[in-house]
């Protein structure tokens, strides 16, 4: 391992690694329950015709997902330094991210109003960690 290899590598003891994945995991939970309120919410305001708050909201939504790649970035973390981690191949929703995307970029400009029309079928990505 060279220099620069070693001031990016970190060694976690065993408590530190529990702790980050007890962390992450709490934080996921948490934001859980919030993500489905802005769900909730998120409907009430579209049935509402209320477009001002729909904006706010969808910056809101893209920060809680951000937020949930942080903690499952630390589960993982925690998981691969106890040797918890396994491979897991994953269904993503191609529908669901591009709406999500549209709407963020729609509550950070006004200049612009996109729109996302689903595909009618199921239409995912097949992944793997």
């Amino acid at each position: 391992m060279d220099d620069r290899e070693k001031n990016n590598s970190i060694e976690l003891s065993a408590d530190t690694a529990r702790m980050l994945r007890n962390v992450g995991s709490a934080m996921r939970e948490a934001l859980n329950g919030s993500m489905a309120a802005a769900e909730l919410l998120g409907r009430r305001l579209e049935q509402e015709g209320r477009e001002s708050e729909r904006d706010y909201l969808a910056v809101m939504r893209h920060d809680q997902h951000r937020l949930l790649r942080i903690a499952e970035n630390l589960t993982e973390l925690g998981e691969l330094t106890l040797g918890e981690a396994r491979a897991e191949q994953s269904v993503q929703d191609l529908n669901q991210i591009c709406g999500e995307l549209v709407d963020t970029v729609s509550a950070l400009t006004d200049r612009v109003r996109l729109e996302f029309t689903p595909c009618r079928e199921s239409c995912g990505v097949n992944g793997s960690r």
